[in-house]
């Protein structure tokens, strides 16, 4: 059932119907994502100019606020939301999104000081039974080299412009960046990284049914708080890599360990055909322990 939130703006009701299907599923993670989601989102919702405050976003393709995430990890509701009405101005979105999730990140406020910012920050949340994990994701402006407090040398060498800082609630810090990512520079990464190689590189292959790679790719790196890299993820534009959404949606079912999964992708990627894509960024993530998931970033319809 939506809650009052989107009852209150009509714009926001893709997310409500997305999670209306997805409560069957995961009812307890839904439960909760819609308390966090209405506490993230009631700045959109009172904003003064309530006509545009819904799809201005430069989370997806539409401008909605919200983009929910898919993960053939374990099971989890996954959300990424802005935290401010466009009145709100860009340098005050990492503070806001720090208090709700209870991050320090002076690390990169110190890095967005007198920058030109086009989103500031946005505010993730998962939700796995009954635990919730938040995450702060910082725009990195263009051109600043990223400084984290902890480092590793799978982050030297890399040709890569980091665009975003995340700062989850576990103390992980993962950056997120562009570049010119071939064969060998996931092979020197990995090999960085867990002291193996081919792993993430097959994994990749697969999804795609080449080893020929898009570039430039996307590219991320998550570090725990005590300095060991969790994981390494590639990513491509699903409307670069599949010539249609059901395309896309048939490469991604092959990759779930369950039915759950596959009804999980399937509830969150339904909904009426708008013409523009529905599934986003598509990524493969290779962790420390060696094991290779892939991850999906959905727009709510």
């Amino acid at each position: 059932m939506a809650t009052t939130m989107y009852e209150l703006h009509p714009g926001l009701a893709p997310v409500a119907r997305a999670l209306d299907r997805v409560e069957p599923i995961l009812p307890v993670e839904t439960a909760r994502a819609r308390r966090l989601l209405s506490d993230a989102l009631a700045p959109i919702t009172g904003s003064v100019w309530p006509e545009i405050s819904h799809r201005l976003s430069l989370l997806t393709n539409t401008g909605i606020p919200v983009e929910f995430s898919w993960s053939t990890g374990p099971t989890a509701l996954r959300w990424t939301a802005e935290v401010a009405g466009p009145e709100t101005p860009k340098v005050d979105r990492l503070a806001i999104a720090s208090r709700l999730a209870g991050v320090e990140a002076g690390w990169l406020e110190e890095i967005q000081a007198g920058r030109h910012l086009r989103y500031g920050a946005w505010l993730g949340g998962r939700h796995r039974g009954e635990t919730d994990e938040l995450k702060v994701y910082a725009e990195l402006p263009a051109g600043v080299p990223a400084r984290p407090p902890v480092r590793h040398p799978a982050l030297d060498g890399l040709e890569i412009e980091w665009r975003i800082g995340g700062v989850a609630s576990t103390g992980t810090i993962e950056l997120y960046g562009r570049g010119d990512i071939d064969g060998p520079v996931i092979d020197r990464c990995e090999r960085a990284a867990f002291g193996t190689t081919g792993g993430l590189l097959a994994a990749v292959s697969r999804l795609l049914g080449t080893s020929e790679l898009r570039r430039p790719a996307l590219f991320s790196i998550a570090i725990d708080r005590d300095g060991d890299v969790e994981a390494v993820t590639w990513f491509g534009f699903a409307q670069r890599l599949f010539p249609g959404h059901d395309e896309s949606l048939a490469a991604l079912e092959p990759w779930c360990p369950d039915d759950c999964h596959v009804n999980l992708l399937r509830a969150l990627a339904a909904g009426a055909d708008d013409g523009r894509w529905r599934v986003g960024l598509i990524g493969v993530r290779l962790a420390a322990a060696g094991s290779t998931s892939l991850q999906a970033a959905i727009r709510p319809s």
